[in-house]
Order: structure tokens, then C-alpha cells, then sequence
């Protein structure tokens, strides 16, 4: 719990490493997200809305992405997007090189069509960017993610997500 505070209070302090010359004003906090997630009705909306949040984040914004993501996810998934929301070296890391992505989902397939537990292929289109620069050479980066979405009460949720290329 320490080192979150430290790392919190020293991004803060910093401003985003921008605001790193030592002003007197006061520092900003974390922008607090506006919940955007909760279950879908569908397992194919599952698995756009969550790899399109998954895959549209920048330094700023990473850790309340995956808060975002958890709210969309259950079982095992849910806790591992809690855990990277609580996680300082991914806030640290992602500020220190002011790295970015952007993407778009291509296409998502369901593989077992029945039950309360399906099997997902997802495609998704990235740009990605370091030091605040999105590199052409990057452009239409294609990802495949294999995903589970498993039915609840209130909707579907991701329960597994593993990108394979």
C-alpha cells in the first residue's frame, strides 16, 4: 500500500512528468473515469467493447483503462484488471516513455457457439507510440487475442484473455 501512495503522490507531483521543473502550484490528482464498462448482452459485444477499450489507451489514462476493463470482466479476468489498475510500475513505465496505443477491432469470431461459457478469436488493428509519437512503420499492427466470455445474471463478461500474435 506504501509504494502505490509513493507512486501515486510522485506522478502527481510531476504532473504527468510534464510539469517536472518544480512549480509551486498545486498537483493534479488522478482523473477519476467515468464508468464506461459493465457486462453486455451479447458474448460478441463482450469481447468488441473489451478489446476496444483493451486495446485505446495512452500514459495518462492506462490505469483507469483497466478499471474500466474489470468492470467488464469476471472470474479471474476481473482480478487481474483490478490488479493492474492498482499497479504503479505499469503507471510508471507508461509515463517514463509516454507510451500510447490506439486500435480498432477488425472482427470477432465465436468458436463454441453454445452454453454459458463461449470461446472468442478477436482481431484488432494497433498503432502504437513512444515518447508521445505514433511511428508510421507501426501502423496496422494486426493482434489476435483468444478470449472466453462466460454468462452471468446481469450479462456476459470476459473470464480469460490471452493475445497469441
Amino acid at each position: 500500500m506504501k509504494k502505490l501512495i509513493v507512486g501515486v503522490v510522485s506522478l502527481a507531483a510531476c504532473g504527468g512528468l510534464a510539469a517536472c521543473g518544480g512549480t509551486t502550484e498545486e498537483p493534479p490528482t488522478r482523473p477519476k473515469a467515468a464508468p464506461r464498462g459493465g457486462l453486455s448482452p451479447t458474448p460478441q459485444e463482450a469481447g468488441r467493447r473489451f478489446a476496444a477499450e483493451w486495446s485505446n489507451w495512452t500514459s495518462e489514462t492506462i490505469l483507469t483503462q483497466n478499471e474500466r476493463l474489470a468492470t467488464m470482466a469476471v472470474g479471474r479476468a476481473r482480478r487481474e484488471a483490478i490488479a493492474g489498475a492498482r499497479d504503479p510500475k505499469t503507471m510508471r513505465a507508461s509515463i517514463r516513455y509516454d507510451l500510447a496505443n490506439r486500435g480498432r477491432v477488425e472482427s470477432v469470431h465465436v468458436k463454441e457457439p453454445r452454453g454459458r461459457k463461449r470461446k472468442l478469436l478477436i482481431v484488432v488493428r494497433q498503432s502504437y507510440a513512444k515518447d508521445g509519437r505514433f511511428d508510421r512503420k507501426f501502423d496496422d499492427d494486426f493482434r489476435v487475442i483468444s478470449a472466453e466470455v462466460k454468462q452471468t445474471p446481469k450479462g456476459w463478461g470476459i473470464s480469460a484473455w490471452k493475445p497469441v500474435l
